[in-house]
């Protein structure tokens, strides 16, 4: 399997404890979760994230995110591969800049889309989620920066001695604001 070229990610990392994952767990059942949720839900903030890439101050603010009402399906072609994403639309409370396409990502295939069985248990999940709670209350601390660049199964939480030199966890989230330095001046 090739790699993909996502490069280094931000995401919002929805917290394990957050109710949204109790709630698709006990949903879809634990055999189907752990074949779609290699990797926690998330919002992709940006992919191929560079000490040039600019206007990153708002990754210091807590946000709400509110979920949408539907699973969407994706397929993207790179060289000779298929990537499938299933996603929940979101919107959030204000406005966020660049974020293009703003939604939760559910699961990734290579080369094997979800069957119409698959999303519709994706799509009482998300019922099920939307009655527990529709937002989802986004910190600062929430942000990661994640390795995509390797196939799927081995994406992975960088560390800040990488040599991408991005920041890892939540206390490495000062290590992102030194990738360049618009992201600590504020938006006109």
């Amino acid at each position: 399997m090739s790699p993909l070229p996502f490069g280094n990610c931000l995401w919002w990392r929805l917290p394990r404890h957050h109710i949204w994952n109790r709630v698709a767990e006990r949903e879809l059942g634990q055999q189907v979760w752990k074949t779609w949720a290699e990797h926690p839900f998330h919002v992709t903030i940006r992919t191929n994230v560079t000490e040039s890439t600019p206007n990153r101050g708002f990754l210091t603010q807590n946000h709400r995110i509110q979920l949408g009402d539907s699973v969407q399906l994706t397929c993207t072609s790179f060289s000779s591969q298929r990537f499938y994403a299933m996603e929940v639309p979101v919107t959030f409370a204000h406005a966020v800049p660049d974020i293009e396409d703003p939604h939760i990502s559910l699961g990734y295939r290579i080369d094997q889309d979800f069957s119409p069985s698959e999303v519709a248990a994706a799509t009482r999940a998300l019922a099920a989620m939307r009655r527990a709670s529709r937002q989802w209350d986004v910190r600062a601390e929430d942000v990661v920066l994640i390795d995509c660049s390797k196939p799927i199964p081995s994406w992975s939480q960088c560390n800040a001695d990488s040599a991408s030199g991005g920041a890892g966890n939540v206390d490495d989230v000062v290590a992102v604001r030194r990738l360049s330095s618009p992201f600590d001046r504020p938006r006109p």
